[in-house]
């Protein structure tokens, strides 16, 4: 059910405006909270309190407090109901509210789109434990197309890489290096920034990352206790052997060089990460489940380099004129070696925004603002694939009015309109055929979006919220008019697409303590799948509707941070336009057979996590994610593991479903102002009760219990 699609045609929603000048680690949660800033949810500028999304702002202590290796694992720590699952044969699985896929989400560095626009999404800054190039994070949960475009169903992850400005803080330069080893688990990193006034106006940034990984070796078998499927002798184990890594001496990397001169600011980024999971080849052959008998070598090679200009101009009357412009190219591949076709390609994109604010008064605020995407697909490794070239317009706009001190409206939408080359090499690129019958030429979307902030006090906010969302199938799915072995589906299905109600409550307990209870329900149309056999096969599935609830508990005080939270998420209806009779896959979050009673999402999610300052030298940091009631794999477990392999073989995968924990400790020592030694200590469970320490994917039968592992880091600041 779509509402609301035309409902404010003049009003055409932002795009990416998220880079807030104001160092927030160096401020206080109080003068956070009246801080008027430009957000990821939202372009003309609110206080936080007011932000109109559900909305988690990690800082740069935080990430540095927490261990975590990357990415993904900060989000894991501080995000309510954000689940991560690593596998070591399969790529990372991650996302909120039982969206697990990556092409799903939108990445943003310092308010410009990352994502891979050929099949793979949100991947490219996921890969590097190295994030000391980061000043902070926000986390936008809930569809964010009417900001973003194409991709933004799952929510939006912004990274803000440091200012020079705010690092040197007065000084003419400084810097750091940190150098970490892990141990166990075995990886070693190193990370450089250096900051340098040139002048009055303009500074400097560089920053250098580097990352080896190694993984466990033999002599740690007794450590890990990775068994991602359990072999027909009771006990036995598939363990972790990074000698089967492809990739697995190949050095991640991340460089970046910023610069600051107030109204203009350019910034170069490079990132480079190719990472290999397990080849099960050899373990496999005396597997009796047949569909595990060509277990996946996988690998992931992604490539980026981004050039992005900014220009900002405060005019007349109260108009502030903003001008992004760059350049970015990519490569990008994935690749399995007893199965699917490799998907690579090489891809250009020219950008070009320009976004007019206009401050008509205390309660008025507009912005509107057109984009223009060039880009250009190279595929590769495949000889008879022709480039495909893309012209992508937007236009957006946002009016915020502040119809009260206490009431505040937001309303918004994005068009968007796309044009392709007409054939990719494989089927005519635009021509849509799905199990519903529409026949049309695709092109354009239309996505608005409405918020009401009402602020009764000064310690209470409450949000509700209207947000709609699409993925660009075309976008992001070329080349699936591949042979359809297993889709009764010709050709193209209708961009994906969803609409999102949500309400949210919050109340500032004291001056340290916030909680938040949230409530939403979605409808997504139009849900795709890929085939068995050939990724290029792709077609609509089904729809579904879910809805889930969550509260959390946050505490902050200079040098201490705590939060407790708790999500539950559940699909309500699932309509499948496919006989269960096709061997599908489906990206989220069903297993093999895309019924309702097989949802693999763990519905219920509880963390805690906390970092507190015990003297000038030492500071204590830890964090615990739990998760369980995995009904759905159960229900396919028993339907297909004890069916066809068995109940004798079906005994070895006891404890698949229980609860997942994951527990994190670290601690820091600072010698003095300019050194400090930091260890952290990585899934301690393993060490009490390995089948509690375990980490469930969308497939029924991985099992992995997670290794543990520690790491040393020294950090130097000059």
């Amino acid at each position: 059910m779509r509402l609301l699609p035309f409902m404010l045609p003049a009003l055409l929603v932002l795009s990416a405006q998220a880079g807030d000048k104001h160092d927030r680690s160096d401020i206080s949660l109080e003068e956070l909270e009246h801080l008027t800033l430009a957000s990821s949810s939202t372009l003309t500028g609110t206080e936080q309190r007011k932000l109109p999304a559900l909305t988690t702002l990690i800082d740069r202590d935080m990430i540095r407090r927490s261990g975590a290796r990357d990415l993904l694992e900060v989000l894991n720590v501080y995000v309510p109901g954000f689940q991560m699952y690593r596998h070591p044969n399969r790529n990372m699985s991650w996302g909120t509210r039982g969206v697990d896929s990556a092409v799903k989400y939108v990445i943003l560095v310092n308010g410009r789109k990352m994502n891979d626009n050929w099949v793979h999404g949100a991947i490219s800054e996921t890969l590097f434990p190295t994030l000391g190039d980061i000043a902070s994070i926000e986390y936008v949960n809930g569809p964010g197309s009417a900001l973003y475009g194409s991709g933004a169903i799952g929510g939006v992850i912004n990274i803000r890489t440091i200012d020079a400005s705010d690092f040197l803080n007065g000084q003419e330069q400084a810097g750091f290096m940190r150098i970490s080893q892990g141990f166990i688990n075995q990886t070693r990193w190193t990370e450089a920034y250096y900051a340098r006034k040139l002048n009055e106006k303009m500074t400097l940034g560089l920053y250098a990352g580097l990352n080896d990984f190694d993984g466990l070796s033999n002599d740690d078998s007794d450590y890990h206790g990775a068994y991602p499927y359990k072999n027909a002798a009771a006990g036995e184990r598939w363990d972790y052997s990074p000698d089967n890594n492809k990739f697995n001496d190949t050095v991640r990397q991340k460089f970046e060089l910023h610069l600051d001169a107030e109204e203009f600011q350019s910034w170069v980024r490079y990132t480079r990460a190719i990472v290999g999971f397990m080849d099960f080849s050899v373990e496999a052959k005396n597997n009796p489940v047949f569909f595990a008998k060509k277990p996946p070598y996988f690998g992931i090679h992604e490539e980026q380099f981004t050039w992005h200009n900014e220009f900002t101009k405060e005019l007349d009357n109260d108009y502030t004129l903003k001008l992004e412009g760059g350049y970015q190219w990519y490569r990008t591949t994935q690749e399995n070696m007893t199965g699917f076709r490799p998907l690579c390609t090489d891809a250009q994109q020219f950008f070009g925004r320009v976004t007019l604010l206009k401050d008509f008064n205390e309660s008025n605020h507009l912005a509107v603002g057109t984009e223009i995407l060039r880009e250009n697909f190279t595929p590769f490794k495949t000889a008879t694939r022709k480039p495909v070239t893309n012209l992508s317009e937007a236009l957006f706009a946002e009016y915020q009015w502040n119809i009260h001190e206490d009431l505040t409206f937001f309303a918004g939408g994005r068009y968007d309109h796309d044009r392709y080359t007409e054939d990719d090499g494989y089927g005519v690129v635009g021509k849509y055929n799905d199990l519903t019958g529409d026949n049309h030429r695709p092109g354009f979307d239309i996505v608005p979006r409405l918020g009401l902030i009402w602020t009764p006090t000064d310690e209470d906010t409450i949000k509700l919220l209207y947000n709609q969302a699409m993925r660009d199938i075309q976008s992001e799915q070329f080349g699936r008019n591949g042979t359809p072995n297993n889709l009764p589906i010709q050709g193209l299905g209708e961009d994906e697409f969803t609409e999102n109600y949500e309400l949210i409550y919050s109340r500032k307990l004291d001056e340290s303590w916030t909680g938040t209870v949230n409530l939403y329900y979605n409808e997504a149309e139009n849900l795709g799948s890929i085939g068995n056999n050939d990724p290029r096969q792709y077609g609509v599935i089904g729809k579904s509707s879910a809805w889930g609830t969550g509260a959390s508990l946050e505490y902050r005080s200079e040098g201490h941070f705590f939060g407790l939270s708790h999500n539950y998420d559940t699909v309500t209806d699932f309509n499948n336009y496919i006989g269960a009779k096709n061997n599908i896959f489906v990206f989220d979050p069903y297993p093999k057979g895309a019924e309702l009673k097989y949802w693999n999402w763990s519905p219920h999610s509880s963390k805690i996590y906390g970092g507190f300052t015990l003297s000038d030298h030492l500071s204590i940091d830890g964090n615990m994610q739990v998760r369980w009631h995995y009904d759905g794999l159960e229900e396919a477990f028993d339907r297909d593991i004890k069916n066809k392999a068995g109940a004798g073989y079906a005994k070895n995968f006891n404890n698949n479903f229980g609860p997942s924990y994951n527990l994190n400790l670290g601690a820091t020592w600072t010698f003095n102002p300019n050194h400090s030694l930091r260890f952290d200590a990585y899934n301690l469970m393993a060490l009490v009760d390995r089948d509690l320490n375990t980490m469930h994917t969308y497939s029924y039968f991985d099992y992995y219990t997670m290794p543990f592992s520690v790491a040393l880091t020294y950090e130097f600041k000059f």
